[in-house]
């Protein structure tokens, strides 16, 4: 985030967790954050929030994060994103599987999503060629 920020890259955050060290990050560094209580699954009300940021993208970056039920809707908005037009960047600097509590339900849309034309990236590097 920080690396965008500074890079002059306009950027807001999807679905955070109150407590996550990204929210206080993004919160530093003024970064308009989507954000939801701890503990908790992403809400009807933040997923639709979250699609209306989107809205207003011109890229969607999908960082190396792991994935639990309760933030699986993370994930699904990026298959959204692509749904509407949006370029898709997947940062992917270790394997789905081994960032997948949810018993594959994760690694199955992350490979939906890379079939439906998201750019799938191994380093911030590759990233940041991506976005210029």
């Amino acid at each position: 985030m920080s690396k965008l920020k500074v890079d002059g890259f306009l950027i807001s955050c999807g679905v955070l967790n109150v407590l996550d060290t990204d929210y206080e990050t993004a919160r530093a560094l003024k970064i308009p954050i989507v954000s939801e209580a701890p503990f908790s699954n992403i809400s009807e009300e933040s997923y639709k929030e979250n699609i209306e940021e989107i809205k207003l993208c011109e890229n969607v970056i999908l960082a190396n994060i792991e994935f639990g039920y309760g933030n699986l809707s993370n994930l699904k908005v990026v298959e959204e994103a692509l749904n509407i037009g949006k370029k898709v960047i997947i940062l992917q600097e270790s394997p789905i599987t081994n960032r997948d509590y949810t018993k594959g339900e994760a690694t199955k849309i992350y490979k939906e999503i890379i079939e439906k034309g998201a750019n799938l990236v191994y380093s911030e590097e590759e990233l940041f060629k991506s976005l210029h």
